[in-house]
């Protein structure tokens, strides 16, 4: 029988973890996690699968590569891998959920538990937040803005008097 073709892309769990201390970081591979469910679609009628693996953190070397926003030579990367060579599985997990998701044509694996948690968290926030505002009007905003506070977001200023609100994006 013939083997189907596969294409491999690595991005991270940063593609659905927003940093403000990684902007250029999360931004890429969120990048290459959409142009790989893009190129699934554009790929599919041509007997060629596309995968994007989010690993999440690995003990390897990047964070001594890492240059985080705004912090000169911290010495954070260092920390950080020290870290991850003690708790974080290693490039072996990523090479075997790499065959996992090539032999079953999985769309997107996330690889480490954080991986998975992160994951799931960007595809649960999205419904959720548009079923709280299906459900009611300012009050749910107000309860929304309360519990947004508590994580440290800053509220949204009042809209000036006869002013048009801003569109939903």
């Amino acid at each position: 029988t013939r083997c189907p073709r596969r294409l491999v892309n690595i991005a991270s769990a940063a593609a659905y973890t927003p940093s403000r201390e990684l902007p250029a970081y999360v931004a890429t591979k969120a990048a290459v996690l959409m142009l790989t469910e893009a190129m699934r679609a554009e790929m599919a009628g041509h007997d060629v699968g596309v995968t994007a693996i989010c690993p999440g953190f690995i003990a390897t070397n990047i964070y001594n590569a890492t240059s985080f926003l705004g912090e000169a030579d911290s010495g954070r990367g260092a920390a950080l891998s020290s870290l991850f060579e003690r708790v974080a599985p290693g490039p072996e997990l990523v090479a075997r959920r790499i065959a996992f998701a090539v032999r079953h044509d999985v769309p997107v694996l996330p690889v480490t538990v954080g991986s998975w948690v992160a994951y799931g968290t960007y595809h649960l926030a999205t419904p959720v937040m548009r079923l709280a505002l299906r459900a009611g009007g300012d009050d749910v905003w107000r309860r929304v803005e309360g519990l947004a506070g508590r994580f440290g977001v800053p509220p949204r200023p009042a809209p000036a008097p006869g002013s048009v609100p801003a569109p939903a994006v």
